[in-house]
């Protein structure tokens, strides 16, 4: 009887110890951000969105965001696949619109645009702003992998180079790079990305010529994937609380961008 009595108990210690765990709080839920060079937005491991997954993780305790870096025409096939879970200041024209039924977006979280530059004196030598009327006739620094107006945001490398004389980097930054070195006649990048480098690098305001017609204009929301960890609108919810409280203004303030931000909840 006393043997029974004791099998029992430890039967009801083992069950009640169950119920405890299963009342414990499993954690914060992950959510995968993916990010692919974009500066000012990634920048080697390092930018705003690097700093915005922090942010956000310091901000609330409900959720656990890791970023995770990803090649810029691989985004589409790491969402679908569900490698990634959301990924930030992405515009689904950048090639989302057939995959619209595996993604959704929050309002719009940062504006931009995408800006025509040249060196000055060249620019200048041709009629200043007449200089961008004709891109057939320049040669182009791109951006491997990006989404440009001039070409209808088709971003196929052999459609670009088949109709364009283009040069092609992985990243603004060395597209700038080789328009300031000769080896083209205009470079286009984010003019949020362009504002850092003039505040870094006065002398720039002087070197280029910005054309007073962006190539394209872009609002920026935070793209979610559909069936993911964490909704478009759970996500909202925490953007709109942040912006109450005044934290996501002071964020962008502090990385220099607060001139972009458009969120309104």
């Amino acid at each position: 009887m006393k043997r029974c009595f004791l099998v029992l108990f430890w039967v009801w210690v083992i069950s009640a110890g169950g119920v405890a765990a299963a009342d414990q709080p499993s954690g914060p839920t992950r959510v995968i951000v993916g990010g692919y060079p974009f500066e000012p937005f990634v920048e080697e491991n390092a930018g705003v969105s690097v700093a915005f997954t922090a942010f956000l993780n310091d901000m609330q305790k409900d959720y656990l965001f890791a970023y995770r870096q990803i090649p810029a025409r691989r985004r589409y096939e790491q969402m679908s696949e569900g490698r990634i879970d959301m990924i930030f200041f992405e515009m689904p024209v950048w090639g989302w619109q057939d995959r619209m039924e595996q993604v959704e977006a929050t309002p719009v979280l940062l504006s931009g645009a995408e800006v025509m530059v040249a060196r000055t004196g060249d620019a200048m030598a041709a009629g200043g702003e007449a200089y961008f009327g004709d891109l057939s006739a320049r040669k182009l620094a791109l951006t491997l992998g990006y989404h440009y107006g001039f070409a209808d945001y088709n971003a196929d490398p052999e459609y670009l180079k088949a109709r364009f004389d283009v040069v092609f980097s992985d990243s603004q930054r060395h597209s700038l790079r080789q328009l300031l070195a000769g080896g083209a006649d205009i470079a286009i990048v984010n003019n949020a990305f362009l504002a850092r480098q003039m505040r870094l690098y006065p002398e720039l305001e002087q070197d280029l010529l910005v054309s007073m017609t962006p190539d394209q204009r872009y609002d920026l929301p935070l793209l979610v994937r559909r069936g993911g960890p964490i909704s478009a609108a759970e996500m909202t919810d925490l953007l709109t609380r942040l912006s109450k409280s005044g934290a996501l203004q002071t964020f962008f303030t502090e990385e220099g961008l607060d001139r972009f931000l458009e969120f309104k909840p």
